[in-house]
Formats: structure tokens, C-alpha cells, sequence
């Protein structure tokens, strides 16, 4: 009997629990069931895929032009020397015997035309003299003087005419205006045309960019600056001013 009341008891307890069982198994059928439907909105909501664009290749990028930073320019003058680095070129400063010869003239000339009393040959006088102290003041109060500059790292050489080419024959080549225009490029550097330093001679007409780094401040003066003031300053550099830039006017023709 003991053994029936157990068994009575144990079957109660199933019947009791069972459908909390139920109900959780179809809760969890439900749950299921919900995200699979909000997992299936989720992947309608998404955009069809898009076929990928091709990659535009990349545009070749022109080396850029080699930033300029302009130095003092001197010139035009004369390449007496040309060494491995260095250079003598001939300038033109201010000579005080000459300056002092050219007041002297001038003095005299302004005297002579205070003395004439005709207006016309006074102002006759007066035009000649200043076409005349023009053309000294150009050519009569500096004198030449050898000054020795170097070749700063990196210095350019320019021309202001193609460079020579020659045939097997020995012939010069002629460009033609494709060719030239090529050999320019569109560089912004004084000078029309690439060159190179061992185009550099003595005798050639060149004008030379001194480096400002390489030269002492200049000595401020009242009123405009005269000729052959710079040239001056560069002479008296106390050591050798640097060449940034080099640009040959015209070539050395023989004697």
C-alpha cells in the first residue's frame, strides 16, 4: 500500500509540472520563430550588393619645378676664369679718380652755359650737356676688377641660346622650332635653356646670382643706388660669394 500511495504521489507531480514544460518549450518555439522573421526583415531592409567600380589609375605626377630663390644678380660681366668650384669674373666699380674727373667736367660745363646769354644756344648747350654727362656717368666712373666667386651646391647653369649640337660630320645641327620648344620646357628660370657646368669658359658675357646668405648686408646710402655699387659690394665680400645661378649672355667668340 505504502508503495501505491508513492507512485500516486509521483504521477501527481508529473501531471502538476507537465504543463509548465509545455508551455515553456512553446515559448522557446516562439522565440525561435521571432528571430528568424526579424532576422529575414533585416536582410530585405539591405541593399543588393553593387558591383564594385573599377580604379581609375592614378594620373602620373610631373616632377615639380626646383623652387628659384633669386640671389643678388651681377651682371652682365665677363668669366675670365673658370676652375673645378670656382670662377673669376670681371666687375665693374666705382673708381674715385673718375668720379672725381667727372665732377670736375661737369663743373666746368654747368660754368660755360651760365655764361651764354642767348637762349637758344643756352638751351642747346644745356641738351648736349646732359646727352654728354649721360654717357659718362655710363662708361667713365668705374674700372674693371677681378673678383673670385664659387659654386654654391646645386648651381644652375642656364643659356640664353640652344646649345650646340654637331653632326659625325662636324656640321652644327639645326634645331627645328618642336625641338626648341621641347629644350625650353616651361621652366621659369632666367635664362631660355637648360645647360651645364662645363659649358662654362673664359670669355664668355654671363649674369651671375650671388647667394644673399653669402654676402654682407649692404651699406645704406642716401639717394639712388650708383653704378657699380653692387659690383663694389661683391668685391669687397670678405669671403668668397656663392654662385646660385649662372646664366651665359653670350658666348666666347675667338680673338
Amino acid at each position: 500500500m505504502r508503495f501505491c500511495g508513492h507512485l500516486i504521489g509521483l504521477l501527481a507531480l508529473v501531471l502538476f509540472l507537465l504543463p509548465g514544460l509545455t508551455a515553456q518549450e512553446e515559448k522557446k518555439e516562439k522565440d525561435k520563430a521571432a528571430e528568424k522573421k526579424e532576422a529575414k526583415k533585416d536582410e530585405e531592409k539591405k541593399d543588393p550588393e553593387k558591383p564594385e567600380k573599377p580604379e581609375k589609375p592614378e594620373p602620373e605626377k610631373k616632377p615639380a619645378e626646383e623652387k628659384f630663390v633669386y640671389g643678388t644678380k651681377v651682371g652682365p660681366v665677363k668669366l675670365l676664369k673658370v676652375e673645378e668650384g670656382e670662377m673669376d669674373i670681371e666687375v665693374q666699380v666705382p673708381d674715385p679718380a673718375k668720379l672725381l674727373a667727372l665732377q670736375q667736367w661737369s663743373a666746368q660745363q654747368m660754368y660755360n652755359i651760365a655764361q651764354q646769354k642767348n637762349p637758344q644756344q643756352y638751351a642747346q648747350q644745356m641738351a648736349n650737356y646732359q646727352i654728354q654727362l649721360a654717357q659718362k656717368q655710363a662708361n667713365e666712373t668705374t674700372s674693371p676688377k677681378t673678383v673670385s666667386v664659387k659654386a654654391a651646391e646645386g648651381m644652375k647653369v642656364r643659356l640664353m641660346f640652344p646649345p650646340l649640337q654637331f653632326d659625325d660630320q662636324g656640321n652644327i645641327k639645326r634645331y627645328t622650332a618642336k625641338q626648341l620648344a621641347a629644350l625650353r620646357g616651361k621652366s621659369k628660370w632666367p635664362g631660355y635653356y637648360p645647360g651645364e657646368t662645363d659649358m662654362l669658359k673664359a670669355g664668355q658675357v654671363v649674369d651671375v646670382y650671388i647667394s644673399k646668405a653669402s654676402m654682407p648686408a649692404p651699406v645704406k646710402t642716401k639717394g639712388p643706388r650708383k653704378k657699380g655699387d653692387l659690383e663694389a659690394e661683391v668685391a669687397a665680400a670678405p669671403n668668397k660669394p656663392e654662385a646660385v645661378l649662372i646664366v651665359v649672355i653670350q658666348e666666347a667668340y675667338p680673338k
